[in-house]
């Protein structure tokens, strides 16, 4: 939709956009397919979605999103009744947390204290800077 011309109308038909929460996002928050750097859609694009929402996909927005996606995750929808919706997909991967620190545990000569090196493919991941004095276990 992004790159084709033909995906245009007279922008005269979507004065209005964004009107509602998916124009909002299909005109500031898609991503390009293949550079992956944000885009915008114009209002000449958006009175095409309109357009084609409306007589190829009988207003509704799941077979929108199954054969127009805007993103990667809108081609993999299934049809039917997914266990979860594109809303629910995305908050659960915006609520993903990065892991501030991964490394190992390293053993001293004498076996008797641990020291943490940082490793960009460690298995010991550290959510919170560990405290002095404290005893941590892991399994």
């Amino acid at each position: 939709m992004v790159d084709d011309p033909a995906y245009q109308l007279p922008e005269e038909f979507a004065l209005d956009a964004p009107r509602d929460e998916y124009e909002r996002f299909l005109m500031n928050d898609i991503k390009h397919w293949r550079t992956g750097k944000k885009v915008k859609l114009t209002k000449s694009q958006i009175a095409w979605f309109r357009e084609t929402l409306s007589t190829k996909c009988e207003q509704i927005i799941e077979k929108w999103r199954q054969e127009y996606p805007s993103t990667p995750e809108e081609a993999f929808i299934a049809t039917g009744n997914p266990a979860f919706t594109l809303e629910e997909t995305q908050f659960a991967e915006n609520a993903v947390v990065k892991i501030p620190w991964r490394g190992q545990c390293v053993l001293s000569a004498d076996s008797r204290h641990g020291e943490l090196q940082k490793s960009l493919d460690g298995p010991l991941a550290l959510y919170e800077t560990p405290q002095i004095k404290h005893h941590y276990f892991a399994v």
